[in-house]
């Protein structure tokens, strides 16, 4: 190993020597650079690394989970406990990349919850608390693990419980976290359980767990056919799916109305507008016109009873709210 010009010798024994994390930096390269030798030459760097009680590092760790790929964690974890213990987000990370596909199995999740375990339990182990959102949003995809979904909420607010935070916030920032993981894997059904565990706790939803909902049921509307299109999934039916989860605020129903609008969802933007006006919504710009955008856009197109509602609730609208005569706005005519 080569510092400044001069030969380093390797130094184990002694944590302040320049030689001392010689193996971690071995292993790295080993791994970026061998991969036919990683896997063979990587637990040979382990053991040794164990022997003198190396602890890994973050890059370390990073590159060994990428390279000892097919056994489980938990071995890896029982094998080498000295070394490994000190790599939070390079653990979160493996956990994550394993459990998280559609693909992955129960066995799967058993593996990684028991690594997960010996982090709440001992902290024999340092895991990223990011893990506990990929855990629980994994857990509740199948019903035969939504058990372990009850053991990671319990354990998260445990560790959370101070004199400002309850159990009841606590829960729903996780909830919120795991909805995150929901939408990027454009998931519905699980993004329905969600919302069920958070009406659980009486309080309404979050701007961000909103915002990933409602990126959900985009995805999964742009993904299906447009002749096989399921006109019961949508922003406002969702929203009436699950009754006063979703905060009547501007933001919320200002955002539902403008992505209905763009899906040209009639029914939906006249249903939202009348709730705003009913409930004294001030609706954005942006709302306001993306509906009016639909109407001019389909003008000459589209006669449906739906539309010709919106229609006439967007002209009272505007009455109500601008000087601009309705008649000289192409789409309101």
């Amino acid at each position: 190993m080569h510092v400044a010009g001069d030969v380093v010798m390797a130094c184990q024994d002694d944590e302040t020597h320049v030689g001392f994390h010689w193996s971690g930096a071995l292993l790295q390269h080993i791994a970026a650079t061998h991969e036919q030798l990683a896997k063979d030459v990587v637990p040979m760097l382990l053991q040794e690394m164990q022997y003198y009680g190396i602890a890994a590092t973050e890059r370390d760790m990073a590159a060994v989970l990428s390279t000892l790929t097919s056994g489980t964690l938990y071995d890896l974890y029982e094998r080498f406990p000295r070394v490994v213990k000190a790599a939070p987000k390079a653990w979160a990370a493996a956990m994550q990349a394993r459990v998280l596909p559609a693909s992955s199995d129960e066995s799967t999740l058993d593996d990684a919850m028991q690594v997960w375990r010996c982090f709440v339990w001992t902290e024999a182990l340092q895991v990223d608390e990011s893990v506990f959102a990929a855990l629980y949003y994994v857990a509740l995809r199948r019903t035969s693990t939504w058990h372990l979904a009850d053991e990671v909420m319990a354990q998260y607010t445990t560790r959370h419980r101070t004199k400002t935070t309850t159990t009841t916030s606590s829960s729903c920032r996780l909830v919120e976290q795991a909805l995150g993981h929901a939408a990027d894997a454009v998931d519905l059904p699980t993004t329905k359980r969600l919302l069920r565990q958070w009406t659980a706790h009486n309080e309404r939803l979050s701007r961000d767990a909103v915002a990933c909902v409602f990126r959900t049921v985009g995805q999964v509307r742009s993904t299906r056919q447009p002749h096989v299109q399921d006109k019961s999934l949508s922003y406002f039916s969702l929203m009436v799916e699950f009754p006063g989860l979703f905060p009547l605020d501007p933001t919320t129903v200002s955002n539902a109305l403008v992505l209905s609008a763009h899906a040209d969802l009639y029914y939906d933007c006249q249903a939202l507008l009348t709730m705003a006006m009913s409930n004294g919504v001030d609706l954005t710009p942006e709302a306001r016109f993306a509906c009016l955008e639909l109407l001019t856009r389909t003008n000459d197109v589209e006669t449906s009873g739906d539309r010709q509602r919106l229609l006439a609730t967007v002209r009272q609208l505007w009455q109500n709210s601008s000087k601009e005569r309705v008649d000289s706005i192409q789409g309101l005519r």
